[in-house]
């Protein structure tokens, strides 16, 4: 499978308007991944070529904010249709759109737990958890037990997701985090300041989040207008495994 384009992360933070404050302030501030998808679904997205990432906030060109029209210039000259949020804390949409649409955007609860990652399957995430970071879920799997927590004897199944903290961090920029059939109703809690990941300045002061590190409540899924293939390999891992570049590395509440 040849690698989609890498699509420019600093368009995303510099240009992604945030006026109610969701998620953060905006920028490196913060936003969420529904403003980012609505936001290049109307005006598009250049390559990282084009507008390489700076680490800095900075001016959004006035040429990408003035176009409102998705069928000549936004996300239909890159193949977007539109994006959707799934369900809020429910699994079978979340694994229906990754195998059959493609990566998804998810917000996550990264804490120490993810600081401190360095490989294998983390399993501590509380169930009460502040969401506070972007990354992409990219596919699923099993693996042999490394931990109590197996779901079977000698197995343990994980999500794999894409991090934005480069290569160097867990498993070559990636990490497994354990997948429970029944998570959406055993590891949920309480977010008691969502207005730091998804919610926004005003907005209710909890919100019940589910599964490891929250990874259930806030999930987005692209819409575009050709699918590849899909190939059972285990790992199983979405198509369009690279389309969400940008994603995975914009709007996590600081660069």
């Amino acid at each position: 499978m040849k690698d989609a384009r890498r699509f420019s992360v600093q368009q995303i933070v510099s240009c992604t308007a945030n006026p109610k404050e969701c998620g953060g302030t905006g920028g490196c501030n913060g936003a969420t991944a529904e403003l980012a998808m609505d936001y290049v679904f109307k005006h598009g997205c250049r390559t990282e070529l084009e507008m390489p990432y700076t680490e800095q906030d900075t001016a959004c060109p006035t040429n990408l904010m003035d176009r409102d029209s998705p069928a000549v210039n936004g996300g239909t000259a890159i193949g977007m249709l539109g994006w959707t949020k799934l369900p809020e804390n429910k699994l079978g949409p979340l694994k229906l759109a990754l195998v059959s649409k493609g990566p998804v955007a998810v917000s996550i609860s990264a804490g120490y737990s993810w600081n401190q990652y360095g490989g294998g399957i983390l399993d501590n995430c509380p169930k009460d958890a502040i969401i506070d970071h972007a990354v992409v879920l990219i596919g699923y799997g099993e693996a042999k037990s490394e931990s109590a927590s197996s779901s079977k004897e000698g197995t343990s199944k994980y999500w794999q997701l894409q991090n934005s903290w480069g290569r160097d961090w867990g498993e070559d920029g990636l990490i497994r985090m354990v997948r429970k059939e029944d998570e959406e109703t055993t590891h949920c809690g309480w977010d008691n300041d969502p207005q730091i990941g998804s919610g926004c300045k005003g907005g209710p002061p909890q919100v019940y989040v589910c599964g490891m590190c929250g990874l259930l409540y806030d999930t987005v899924i692209p819409h575009f207008a050709s699918k590849q293939s899909l190939v059972d390999v285990s790992p199983h891992h979405a198509p369009h495994a690279k389309s969400l570049h940008a994603t995975s590395s914009f709007l996590s509440n600081g660069m």
